[in-house]
């Protein structure tokens, strides 16, 4: 039997309803309702965002200009969103369901590359010859298209995300966070009008949710899955102002480190007591399942500030065949941790 995904069109998202809604599949993938079942969501967010990634601290609330923060579920960059952008999630009930029943067929490195097939020839059913290079971008003519990343949640439930330029481009991100980040907290990848590239551009026409939707249900009949349409769990979406600020730069972690990843910069804050650890965070541009980041920074606290305690609670951490870092090693991030607590 071929393999088949729900697909679900939505327009003018709140950032807030969007979480809640992903949250809610990745319930019903794993244990619920829609129980081994994937779910491709197409959709578009109200205003002019920038999306951080889960591990970025956030900017303290300022004058946006019309520009407001969100944050996604998996890492990675921050990325412009909400208008001139598409979103695309596909929930999964383990980060290895497009190609196997066993979760670990697909080591972390070569989810996203199967996860981003539906894209890639969504892009080639348009007459496009995207390019996928291994890590998180979508690129056409050597220009950025979309930006990918992925999570994998405690139940085991694998989140794909991508951000695909529209009617705007990822140019755009450097205003946008100087709207919502004039103190410079986020990371952010400078790329010119000339790096940059989008659907509305390369097609003529800006594709809405529906449209792209429509490329995705052939891009993924080519490839053997079929796509069935479908509605949105019914879902109370509470603020996420709280989800956005549940990471900030610190004054009271004062042993601070930064590194540059494949991806962008990995930064550690720390606070140490007494030789040490009393409490350590792990931010930056990163890919990771957020239990192992959960792990890594609930076993680095209490520890001693020495180069093995650090080397032994990232270990600990990235151990569990279901945990993951991409864009930088676990070594480089336990060397990152012990730049910043040196004296």
């Amino acid at each position: 039997m071929r393999p088949s995904l729900e697909c679900i069109v939505q327009t003018g998202v709140a950032p807030s309803a969007s979480l809640a809604i992903d949250r809610a599949l990745l319930s019903a993938v794993r244990d619920g309702a829609r129980r081994g079942r994937g779910v491709l969501r197409v959709w578009t967010a109200a205003g002019r965002l920038v999306a951080l990634g889960r591990y970025h601290c956030a900017p303290e609330p300022a004058a946006a200009g019309g520009v407001a923060c969100c944050r996604r579920l998996s890492g990675g960059r921050a990325v412009p969103f909400g208008e001139g952008f598409l979103g695309v999630t596909l929930a999964l009930p383990h980060r290895s369901a497009l190609v196997a029943d066993d979760p670990f067929a697909l080591a972390p490195e070569q989810v996203l590359n199967r996860c981003v097939r539906g894209l890639l020839e969504a892009c080639r059913v348009a007459g496009l010859a995207p390019y996928y290079g291994g890590r998180d971008l979508v690129t056409v003519d050597g220009r950025v298209l979309a930006l990918v990343s992925f999570e994998v949640d405690a139940r085991g439930a694998a989140l794909f995300e991508a951000v695909v330029a529209a009617a705007e481009d990822v140019a755009v991100l450097p205003a946008r966070l100087d709207a919502v980040d004039p103190t410079g907290v986020v990371p952010c990848t400078l790329w010119t009008p000339e790096d940059a590239t989008s659907l509305g551009r390369l097609l003529g026409q800006a594709p809405g949710p529906a449209e792209l939707a429509a490329l995705l249900t052939e891009g993924y009949r080519r490839l053997g899955v079929d796509v069935v349409a479908a509605d949105a769990p019914a879902v109370e979406a509470a603020s996420d102002a709280a989800w956005v600020a549940s990471r900030r730069r610190r004054p009271d972690l004062d042993r601070r480190a930064t590194r540059r990843g494949q991806l962008g910069i990995v930064e550690s804050q720390a606070a140490v007591v007494d030789g040490t650890i009393r409490e350590a965070l792990v931010t930056g541009d990163f890919l990771a399942s957020s239990p192992a980041v959960a792990r890594l920074e609930a076993g680095l606290r209490g520890r001693p500030a020495t180069a093995d305690a650090v080397h032994a609670a990232v270990r600990d951490a990235f151990a569990p065949p279901e945990s993951f870092v991409l864009g930088v090693a676990p070594a480089a991030i336990a060397e990152t941790i012990l730049a910043g607590l040196a004296p």
